[in-house]
């Protein structure tokens, strides 16, 4: 399955997305203990954005960061 992205884990303060292949602090990003891969494609990621349950805000937030870093905002 596809990495588009990997985005930061749920309970870090600061939350981003960054493209596959990028460092953080020195650290392969898909190496890096705070990040996870987001395997949705553009579809998928769009349609996560209409969810309206309190426990899928996260999951809505790191999908505009997705959105935005891959330009899919069409």
């Amino acid at each position: 399955m596809k990495i588009y992205a990997y985005v930061s884990s749920e309970s870090c303060t600061v939350r981003r997305a960054v493209r596959p292949g990028e460092e953080f602090h020195d650290v392969p990003i898909s190496k890096h203990g705070d990040f996870q891969p987001w395997r949705y494609g553009k579809r998928a990621t769009k349609e996560l954005l209409k969810s309206t349950s309190a426990a899928a805000s996260y999951t809505r937030e790191m999908a505009r960061k997705v959105i935005t870093l891959l330009d899919w905002e069409d």
